[in-house]
């Protein structure tokens, strides 16, 4: 598709006029550049906001957030996904059902659990529990939280879910990307390989038609 090609020279442009870090000193996730005065601005996912709050808090208050820039500048166009880390039950465990239980009264339990854990994380994190929501709803904290307002008002109802697909098909994209950023390959050769890996990744994970690979 036209739209993936111009992503990745747009990447291209971004890297090859320094434009982005060519080395980045650190994880994705890690707000401790902008925290320690490195750079005046980051992109960043909610998270930050628990981070700076825990180990920056002079930097709180000098900080806004707002929501990312459309390609095309619409304000209601999707710049975020919605989703995380995932709990998960190993098919070898000889405590499945114990596991499963545990999974099932943190996440799905008393929707005081999870209030609790957004309460720790300086509202930081947004559920997609409705009832979770309700609970914070009356934490006068979370209401008034200015960052939660925006991420909350701006973001999130914009949002989509987090792909449910393998990890190997979001590894081919982005190993697409990356390799016509760097000058390796074109974007249409970059593309063509990321195509022929994902399509290989659906037969051989039989995918098709289950919603997880289409």
């Amino acid at each position: 598709m036209p739209c993936y090609s111009k992503l990745l020279n747009f990447y291209k442009t971004l890297y090859k006029n320094g434009l982005m870090p060519a080395q980045p000193k650190v994880g994705y996730a890690d707000a401790s550049p902008y925290g320690n005065g490195e750079v005046a601005m980051m992109a960043c996912g909610s998270w930050a906001i628990g981070q700076l709050k825990n180990d920056f808090p002079k930097m709180v208050g000098k900080t806004m957030v707002a929501e990312f820039p459309s390609v095309n500048g619409d304000p209601k166009r999707t710049t975020a996904t919605l989703g995380g880390w995932t709990l998960t039950v190993d098919g070898k465990s000889k405590q499945k059902q114990a596991a499963a239980d545990f999974i099932h009264y943190l996440l799905a339990g008393d929707p005081k659990i999870m209030a609790g854990f957004f309460k720790a994380s300086g509202y930081s994190k947004f559920t997609v529990r409705t009832s979770v929501d309700a609970a914070l709803a009356n934490d006068k904290n979370a209401s008034s939280d200015p960052f939660m307002k925006v991420i909350a008002s701006k973001i999130v109802p914009f949002g989509r879910h987090e792909p449910g697909y393998p990890w190997d098909i979001s590894l081919a994209m982005g190993t697409a990307i990356e390799s016509a950023m760097k000058g390796n390959a074109s974007a249409s050769d970059a593309l063509k390989s990321a195509n022929s890996a994902i399509n290989d990744v659906i037969k051989k994970q039989a995918l098709a038609g289950t919603g997880n690979g289409n």
